[in-house]
């Protein structure tokens, strides 16, 4: 990488990181409901980030999956009943609500309690 092409991916590091503040704050906001997935060993999105993602919006679930980034091609099955649950999720006023894995995983491989 040359000096002007590490320049270049800074200032767009720097933008996003402005849009994406941007957005977080404004989380709260979002009412319809969102089942949040991520993977337990994902290096690229730390877990920490799925969960800070299902605390902030209000009609959410978390699930968990065993592995790292490409759950959708690793765990098709538990994606696929991941987002099929989202009409499972009552709406909340305010309310955050996650529930353990196990309430959408039924049973296959990828997954943990």
């Amino acid at each position: 990488m040359t000096h002007g092409d590490l320049e270049a991916f800074a200032g767009e590091a720097l933008a996003a990181n402005g849009v994406i503040d941007q957005i977080d704050g404004k989380l709260g906001t979002i009412r319809a409901p969102a089942v949040v997935i991520q993977g337990e060993d994902d290096e690229l999105v730390e877990a920490t980030h799925g969960r800070r993602l299902a605390d902030d919006l209000p009609n959410s679930r978390l699930v968990m999956v065993y592995g790292g980034h490409m759950q959708p091609y690793d765990h098709p099955a538990v994606i696929a009943r991941a987002v099929q649950s989202i009409g499972e999720i009552p709406r909340a006023s305010g309310a955050i609500l996650q529930s353990k894995l196990g309430e959408v995983r039924g049973s296959g491989p990828g997954t943990r309690e």
